[in-house]
């Protein structure tokens, strides 16, 4: 995870446990399990962010929030 730009320590979250980065301006998320990797942005929830075992990175910020659709309900 970096945020606002600074690397944060690497680690990982254990299935069913929740990790919250608060950040100013970007939060950039990098993932190894996409499809296990469930994302919420400014109380929106967004689901999976990719396909199961897919690696990939996204960026959060008020800038991106535009692109992120909710999931449906």
């Amino acid at each position: 995870v970096k945020r606002d730009g600074v690397n944060l320590p690497e680690e990982v979250v254990p299935a069913g446990a929740t990790k919250k980065v608060v950040a100013t301006d970007q939060i950039e998320l990098t993932t190894s399990d996409a499809g296990n990797t469930i994302a919420k942005f400014n109380n929106q929830e967004l689901g999976a962010l990719g396909k199961k075992g897919q690696r990939m990175t996204i960026s959060f910020s008020d800038k991106a929030q535009v692109l992120l659709k909710p999931v449906a309900k």
